[in-house]
């Protein structure tokens, strides 16, 4: 894994020929940077940019093996590279089976996201959940399936099972993001529908803490707090409301 990396990437810097060793070093340099802007971004899951990458990865090991004899240049021969090529041949295979999958939740989400615009919430609520169902480890998707599911229980007849079902959604969402604050906010809404103003405040509070500037956030954590029993805790979240924004004062 990690350590076969290093290794091949550390060779890639004594490479004897410097035309050889740029190649090999600019190709795992590229790996590299690329794996990093993936925890941030979603690259890895178009496929194009996976069989981008594995090239890459092709390139530089080709590099490696790149010998010279007098004033020729070879690569080594096959036979000396069979103990590693099934390994390289699974990891390709690997990466772009993986990247396929992931691409294929990505436009899901996106066909979703359309049909909600275009023929209404309860329309798409098939694919956002084949979506979350393909990756369940993006918390966007959660969340996605969980305004979906938000806006169809209002719709024409009103289907109240569907805030429980929403409320299920931006927990998972808010699970493997902690600090996902619209998903919090959204979970909150979603309790105070369903009458559990405790938790409704909670999840207000929780949204508030990780991004603190929604004023619209305070006051419903207000509302919460308030239809709760606790007048107090009420008074601090309008606070934090009017202190956000000022021009909410005189609605209070």
């Amino acid at each position: 894994g990690v350590s076969r990396y290093v290794g091949t990437a550390r060779r890639s810097l004594l490479q004897h020929r410097p035309t050889l060793r740029g190649i090999a070093t600019g190709c795992f340099a590229a790996l590299t940077a690329a794996a990093l802007h993936a925890q941030l971004d979603f690259t890895p899951h178009i496929p194009a940019a996976g069989l981008f990458m594995a090239a890459i990865a092709a390139l530089g090991l080709a590099a490696l093996h790149v010998q010279r004899s007098g004033a020729r240049m070879f690569v080594t021969p096959t036979y000396a590279l069979a103990p590693v090529a099934p390994v390289y041949t699974i990891l390709g295979l690997a990466l772009l089976a993986t990247t396929s999958w992931l691409g294929t939740s990505s436009a899901l989400a996106l066909r979703a996201g359309r049909t909600e615009r275009e023929l209404g919430a309860q329309a798409a609520l098939p694919a956002y959940a084949t979506a979350a169902r393909l990756n369940p480890w993006d918390a966007r998707f959660w969340a996605q399936q969980g305004r979906a599911q938000y806006k169809a229980a209002f719709t024409t007849p009103p289907n109240p099972a569907l805030l429980i079902e929403a409320a299920h959604s931006f927990e998972n969402a808010t699970r493997l993001d902690e600090r996902y604050s619209a998903a919090w906010a959204d979970l909150g809404a979603t309790r105070r529908h369903l009458g559990e103003f405790t938790p409704a405040a909670e999840a207000f509070t929780r949204a508030v803490t990780y991004d603190p500037i929604h004023p619209s956030w305070h006051m419903a954590q207000g509302d919460a707090w308030l239809a709760a029993g606790a007048p107090f805790r009420a008074g601090e979240a309008y606070g934090a409301a009017v202190s956000s924004a000022p021009t909410l004062l005189p609605s209070l």
